[in-house]
């Protein structure tokens, strides 16, 4: 094979010619749902308790300045209060990463949120392992699916539960 058949020399240090590890590529958003886009924690309580609203209606009181505007939908009968702000936010992230769902909501992400919110369909979303929880103590429980989805290349990561561990990949690695 010539010079001029080689494949390009453009991997970073340890990507190991792995596609996930090619330089130009975004680099990966990994967004929570729960506490991210579906908001809680709302002064008196969840704002649709004793609402009898329509389905994706928003409750009064709810808006600017209170998690932003957004509305309410059943989520396998669960209810949702979904924050448009959130997702004008990730539309706008886009332009710089590649989302991707690390939530318990796994593949439901991509049944409901494109359509409640126009959110991307198709976007990737990490699997969890549901049996034993077998890490260590301190890590968190979605380290094992980020780190194997992720491979080598960059991310930032956005969740409302701070693990209480510090994670950061062996220089290696970076």
């Amino acid at each position: 094979m010539g010079a001029k058949d080689d494949p390009p020399k453009d991997d970073p240090p340890g990507a190991g010619g792995q596609e996930q590890g090619r330089r130009g590529e975004k680099p990966l958003l990994m967004v929570d749902i729960d506490g991210v886009i579906s908001l809680f924690g709302f002064p008196g309580g969840p704002p649709w308790r004793g609402w009898h609203g329509a389905e994706g209606a928003t409750p009064a009181g709810i808006g600017e300045g209170n998690g932003g505007a957004g509305s309410v939908h059943a989520i396998d009968g669960v209810p949702h209060f979904l924050s448009r702000e959130a997702a004008t936010h990730l539309l706008e992230l886009e332009r710089d990463f590649e989302l991707v769902w690390a939530s318990g909501w796994e593949e439901k992400a991509d049944e409901y949120l494109p359509y409640l919110l126009g959110l991307p369909r198709g976007l990737p979303h990490l699997r969890f392992e549901r049996d034993g929880m077998a890490r260590a103590a301190n890590a968190h429980w979605k380290l094992t699916a980020i780190e194997a989805h992720a491979g080598a290349r960059a991310l930032a990561w956005i969740d409302e539960v701070r693990p209480r561990c510090s994670w950061r990949r062996p220089p290696s690695e970076a």
